[in-house]
């Protein structure tokens, strides 16, 4: 992978639907940040063409996060790569779009399409169409919590983002009710994210109500993925499930509490 200089537009949401009780969470209503990240925009052979489709993707940033925003309230934490064949023709206007490789929804896609077509690059005088290899990131930016440990190759927000995204939900579905205490090992998620942006490995320690939860969360987090890293490292995450001193009242995670 090549490292350059990144382009990213932003617009940030918020976690919604929490609950709070009891002692004040960390991170209560943490911002969650939806981003579109240029990786790479060129024309092979043609330096001024290459220019031009840099400056018209640059531009369109701004409308593809807001596809992606709208996709998130019906695919939470989703991240994801986009590789795509544009074809331009000499007066710069998108007649055709070839996915060269996928890693976002259906539906997201199909919005992005629809707004790329509707771009119009700077014009150029051969009278020759262009194909144009444009790379897009979607990714999710948020704020690590103090007392857990990112190191690698995603970036500490980049991991947040989708972790403050997926978490309400994923401890909903495994919990059932049940809540984490903040007790002497308080549980807490390892992964180890692979270079290509997808779980490795991933475990839960601690004390846990049930011994069936453990599986639950281990057997869903294996199956999340995060924006692979342009150096290719692979990435230790250390992420607390429970925030807070320790009171009658039990937290769930950075940002979220239950009532026993």
């Amino acid at each position: 992978m090549t490292r350059q200089r990144l382009t990213t537009a932003t617009a940030a949401i918020m976690v919604t639907g929490l609950v709070t009780v009891g002692a004040s969470p960390a991170f209560a209503d943490s911002p969650v940040t939806p981003e579109v990240r240029i990786k790479s925009a060129q024309v092979v052979g043609d330096t001024n063409s290459t220019a031009s489709v840099k400056k018209g993707v640059t531009a369109g940033l701004t409308a593809l996060v807001a596809c992606y925003k709208k996709d998130q309230a019906t695919h939470i934490g989703e991240v994801g790569e986009l590789a795509m064949s544009v074809r331009i023709v000499p007066s710069g206007k998108v007649t055709t779009i070839r996915v060269v490789r996928s890693g976002i929804n259906a539906d997201l896609r199909k919005c992005v399409f629809k707004t790329i077509k509707g771009w119009r690059f700077a014009g150029w005088k051969a009278k020759v169409r262009q194909f144009a290899s444009v790379e897009l990131v979607f990714q999710l930016a948020g704020k690590k919590p103090k007392r857990a440990t990112v190191r690698g190759g995603v970036p500490a927000r980049l991991v947040a983002g989708p972790l403050l995204a997926r978490l309400p939900a994923l401890l909903k579905t495994c919990l059932k009710g049940a809540v984490l205490k903040k007790r002497r090992w308080p549980p807490k998620l390892s992964l180890i994210v692979d270079y290509d942006g997808t779980v490795q490995t991933a475990t839960v320690s601690g004390r846990l109500p049930r011994r069936t939860i453990r599986k639950c969360l281990v057997d869903r987090v294996k199956l999340w993925d995060f924006p692979p890293p342009d150096n290719g490292h692979r990435t230790w995450v250390y992420w607390p499930l429970v925030s807070g001193p320790v009171t009658s009242k039990a937290t769930t995670m950075d940002g979220i509490s239950k009532a026993p």
